[in-house]
């Protein structure tokens, strides 16, 4: 499943205050992490992501993601068990005339199929099984 948020930094919006948004998401392992500053940041509108106000995003704690046009992706292992199934995304802005706006995406796979994959996995690997994959279409 993916979720998605576009998150919008007001001017002047200090790290001591920052804006914050939830981001609403289900049960699961979170897989992947997709930010992409819109073009224009400069590197001045900076963001983090929490999991029940604990940092996921990036993991160091002294750390925030910034840039200017080019995506941040990341594969993950980030369990998601605990209710509220929700992300805090939370950014300040050091630009003092226009706001900026994080496009940000998250992946999740529910438990429930990696169990199924897994399980898939250790019993072909148990009985010596090998994936066979299509690599011709057969089209016109």
């Amino acid at each position: 499943m993916l979720f998605t948020a576009e998150f919008t930094i007001p001017a002047n919006t200090l790290k001591a205050s920052p804006a914050s948004q939830l981001l609403y998401v289900d049960q699961g392992i979170v897989t992947e992490f997709m930010v992409y500053p819109r073009p224009g940041h400069a590197g001045l509108a900076h963001m983090i992501i929490l999991y029940h106000e604990h940092q996921v995003a990036p993991s160091i704690e002294d750390m925030d993601l910034c840039g200017d046009t080019y995506p941040v992706d990341w594969n993950d292992n980030l369990p998601l068990d605990q209710p509220p199934y929700e992300l805090r995304l939370v950014g300040w802005n050091d630009d003092d005339t226009y706001p900026h706006t994080f496009y940000v995406a998250v992946a999740i796979l529910r438990e429930q199929q990696t169990v199924k994959g897994s399980l898939a996995t250790t019993i072909s690997n148990a009985l010596g099984l090998t994936t066979i994959k299509r690599i011709f279409t057969g089209g016109d």
